[in-house]
C-alpha cells in the first residue's frame, strides 16, 4: 500500500523535528499522536473501499451502495482479528487466505496491530507512548498488511469473475447452438411449406 498522504504528512513531520531540534519533546508526542490517526484513518478508509469494490463485479449500483452502508456500520475497528472477520462474512476461503499470509509474518502483525492499538489510546484515553521513529518503522511494516487484505479479496473476485465469464460463455454457447436449430427449423418449415404450395390441387 502506497499514500501519498501519509508519506508526505511523514516528511512534513521529520523535516520539523529535524529543523527545530524537537525530537524527545512534547512537540514530537503531538506530532505523532497526529500521524497515528491519520494512520489509522487511512488503513480504514483503504479496508472499507477495497471491500465495497468487492460488490463492483456485478456492475449493480444499487448493490454497491448497500455493501458500502454496510461495509460504514459493520466495520468499527481495525485489528487483524476484526479485518480476518469481515473477510470471512465473504466466504471462509477469503479468511483463510488472509491468515495464510499472515503466518510467519509475526512482526509485521505486531506493527499494525501497535499502530492500531495506540492510535485508540490517542483517541479514547491518555495517549501513546510511541516515538516518531517508532510510528514510521511500524508504519512502513504495516502498510503490508492492508495489501494483504486487498491481494485476497482481489484473487477471490478473480476467480468469481473467472466463473461468471465461463457461465456467460456457455449461455452464449447454448443461445449459438439454439439460434442455430431455430435456424435449421424455420429453413425446414419454408422448405415443406414451397413443397405443398408447389403440389397441383
Amino acid at each position: 500500500m502506497k499514500s501519498e498522504r501519509i508519506d508526505q504528512a511523514i516528511e512534513v513531520c521529520r523535516d520539523h523535528l529535524q529543523v527545530s531540534g524537537a525530537f524527545g519533546t512534547e512537540i514530537e508526542a503531538f506530532l505523532t499522536r497526529y500521524l497515528l490517526l491519520l494512520i489509522y484513518a487511512v488503513f480504514e478508509e483503504s479496508i472499507k473501499a477495497t471491500i465495497s469494490d468487492r460488490s463492483k463485479i456485478y456492475n449493480d449500483p444499487d448493490l454497491y451502495q448497500f455493501t458500502n452502508s454496510c461495509v460504514n456500520k459493520i466495520c468499527r475497528s481495525i485489528m487483524i482479528s476484526e479485518v480476518s472477520g469481515l473477510l470471512g462474512r465473504f466466504n471462509s476461503s477469503y479468511k483463510e487466505a488472509f491468515q495464510q499470509k499472515l503466518t510467519g509474518n509475526e512482526l509485521l502483525v505486531t506493527a499494525y496491530n501497535n499502530i492500531v492499538q495506540n492510535r485508540h489510546m490517542t483517541a479514547h484515553s491518555s495517549g501513546s507512548n510511541m516515538t516518531f521513529l517508532e510510528l514510521v518503522d511500524a508504519y512502513q511494516k504495516a502498510k503490508a498488511i492492508i495489501d494483504y487484505a486487498t491481494e485476497v479479496i482481489a484473487q477471490e473476485t478473480l476467480s468469481i469473475k473467472q466463473q461468471i465469464d465461463r457461465v456467460l460463455q456457455e449461455k452464449d454457447k447454448e443461445l449459438t447452438d439454439l439460434k442455430r436449430e431455430l435456424e435449421a427449423i424455420t429453413k425446414f418449415i419454408i422448405m415443406e411449406k414451397e413443397e405443398i404450395l408447389e403440389k397441383p390441387g
